[in-house]
């Protein structure tokens, strides 16, 4: 059910462990269990994107006047604040001088759960956050407005994952 197989020992959960584990090559010392799970993590969330991607290809333009794709890449990272308890996403700037982050929380007592991994992945990479966020960042960031038609789109998509209509017909497509 989570990325960890086993319960993270305490000493990967207390004061001593938030000072210590601050990044990921602290953490693969001083949090190893801890650090297997958000690899296990990295890796699971990194195939529900990529086996997502394809299947969003047709409602998007990737290049010419009506390109409606951000041009940066979306890198996951490991959230090392305590107090966060859910994945975040961070726009890169115009300039895409570096990824975009989707952040997964390190500290949580799971690393998880498996199970919303692809519609969370979905809201806060592609076609979610990612598309709308970065795309407005990098392609609109000149223009005095602020409509983005890609947000509703993506609100809408979303809506359906939430409710449970898109996913049945995604997943279908995906796992069969």
């Amino acid at each position: 059910m989570y990325f960890n197989d086993e319960k993270i020992p305490k000493n990967e959960s207390n004061k001593d462990a938030f000072s210590k584990c601050t990044s990921m090559e602290q953490a693969k010392i001083h949090c190893p269990k801890r650090y297997q799970a958000m690899l296990a993590w990295f890796e699971y969330v990194n195939t529900v994107l990529s086996d997502l991607e394809p299947k969003t290809n047709h409602m998007f333009y990737f290049t010419g006047k009506h390109r409606s794709t951000p041009s940066c890449p979306v890198q996951l990272a490991a959230n090392f604040n305590p107090g966060t308890g859910s994945q975040k996403y961070k726009s890169s700037n115009k300039d895409c001088t570096k990824p975009a982050l989707y952040r997964l929380p390190f500290f949580m007592e799971n690393l998880g759960p498996r199970y919303n991994a692809f519609s969370v992945a979905a809201h806060e990479a592609r076609p979610g956050h990612h598309t709308q966020s970065q795309r407005e960042e990098d392609q609109y960031s000149k223009m005095k407005t602020h409509f983005n038609a890609v947000f509703f789109m993506a609100a809408v998509f979303l809506d359906r994952v939430a409710a449970g209509r898109f996913f049945l017909g995604l997943s279908h497509m995906l796992f069969h």
